[in-house]
């Protein structure tokens, strides 16, 4: 009998079980194969590129550092370079 105790999954997945499903849905979908880490990369990128705050980022990845968070999981977007040039040009033609 199933008893909610706040979790995920009603029965244990180990990691190898889940990297196994996540690659045949990767297959299954036709994206093309990245490891299962990488959806946390993607995820913390995702809510920078949307400006989301450092810190909210953080928590809802679970990091308690938001330097750690910044260094590992965030890539200098091109985007993000282009708007930080564009506020600079900006406050240097006023």
């Amino acid at each position: 009998m199933y008893n909610d105790n706040d979790i995920i999954f009603a029965t244990y997945i180990g990691s190898s079980n889940l990297n196994r499903m996540f690659k045949k849905s990767l297959v299954k979908a036709e994206i093309e194969p990245i490891n299962f880490h990488s959806l946390r990369h993607t995820y913390a990128t995702r809510l920078f590129e949307n400006d989301i705050q450092p810190k909210t980022g953080s928590d809802l990845i679970g990091r308690e550092d938001i330097q750690t968070t910044l260094n590992l999981y965030t890539l200098m977007l091109d985007s993000q370079k282009n708007k930080a040039v564009d506020v600079l040009d900006y406050i240097f033609t006023i």
